[in-house]
C-alpha cells in the first residue's frame, strides 16, 4: 500500500545537492528517507487512513517496536502487536525496572496445552514471551497494546507478518 526507504544523514551518498529540483518525486523521497522512523511511518498510516483503509493492528519487527513509534500508532486508534527486541529497555513489573532477559525470570510459567508459550506477563510494556524457533536457548517476546488479546491471540495475529516476510524473500 506504501513504501517508504529510510537513510540517515551520516549514511548519504549523494545528499540533497541544490541542483535537484524540489518538486521532483526523487527529492521527496530523499527528504523523507533523512525523516525518523516514527515520523515516516505515521504519515504511511495517515495516508492509508485518508484512502478508507482501517486495521486495528499495526504489526512490527523488532526494528520498529519502540515507544516513540508506539505511540503514533496509538494516536490513530490502533494497537499495536510487535517483536520486542532483546536490548536495555527496561520493563515496569510491580515496581520494578527489569530488562527482557529479567523479565523472563520474573514471568511465570504456562502451563497446560499452550506449549509454545513458556512465559506470560502483563508489563506497561510487553504480555507475551515465546521461544525462538532455530535457537531453542533463546527466546521471542511479544509485545500487544492490546490487553483484552490473550496470547494466543498475539501470536496468531503476529503469525500473519510473518507472510509478509515471505512474500519480501520470494523471487518471481
Amino acid at each position: 500500500m506504501d513504501f517508504a526507504l529510510l537513510s540517515s544523514v551520516k549514511s548519504s551518498i549523494n545528499g540533497m545537492m541544490d541542483s535537484i529540483d524540489k518538486r521532483s518525486h526523487g527529492y521527496k523521497r530523499r527528504k523523507e528517507a533523512l525523516c525518523s522512523a516514527p515520523h515516516v511511518i505515521a504519515a504511511m498510516l495517515d495516508r492509508a487512513i485518508q484512502a478508507g483503509i482501517s486495521a486495528p493492528f499495526a504489526l512490527m519487527d523488532s526494528w520498529f517496536t519502540h515507544a516513540p513509534l508506539i505511540r503514533e500508532v496509538l494516536r490513530r486508534g490502533m494497537h499495536v502487536i510487535g517483536m520486542v527486541k532483546n536490548d536495555n529497555k527496561r520493563y515496569l513489573v510491580d515496581g520494578q525496572r527489569l530488562n527482557l532477559k529479567e523479565l523472563y525470570v520474573a514471568a511465570p510459567r504456562v502451563e497446560g496445552k499452550k506449549r509454545y508459550i513458556l512465559r506470560l506477563i502483563r508489563t506497561h510494556l510487553s504480555p507475551g514471551i515465546l521461544r525462538h524457533r532455530s535457537k531453542k536457548n533463546e527466546w521471542l517476546a511479544l509485545l500487544s497494546t492490546d490487553l483484552s488479546l490473550s496470547a494466543q491471540d498475539i501470536i496468531r495475529i503476529y503469525r500473519m507478518s510473518w507472510d509478509i516476510e515471505v512474500f519480501f524473500k520470494c523471487r518471481l
